[in-house]
């Protein structure tokens, strides 16, 4: 009896910690979520709460002569232009993708900012 009770505390424990890191990496900045972002392309709006990600700059590539961002996002390089690409609040790449995991929105940090 004692030892079920364990079993069902871990258990507990174990989902809770599960479900705030699900929370934490799936959320996007709030300043994404709040600010009724579009893409400037499309117009489309950027983002739900849960399809926003922050992105290494390792995996961000600028192309001057083609003016454009090249993304390695999941393994797939995708082109972002450069007149596409929305100013990040902070000093990290952020994307918000599409449900087919194509970029909906992309947000580059500002430089010298």
């Amino acid at each position: 009896m004692i030892l079920g009770k364990i079993i069902t505390a871990v258990a507990v424990g174990c989902g809770v910690i599960l479900i705030a890191a699900l929370a934490l990496a799936t959320s996007g900045p709030e300043w994404i979520d709040r600010g009724n972002f579009r893409n400037p392309a499309t117009g489309d709006l950027c983002c739900g709460k849960y399809d926003c990600f922050e992105i290494n700059g390792k995996f961000v590539r600028y192309d001057p002569v083609a003016l454009a961002f090249h993304v390695d996002w999941r393994g797939r390089d995708q082109v972002v232009a450069e007149a596409e690409a929305l100013p990040s609040k902070d000093e990290f790449y952020h994307l918000c993708q599409k449900p087919n995991g194509s970029i909906r929105c992309f947000f580059r940090p500002v430089q010298g900012a």
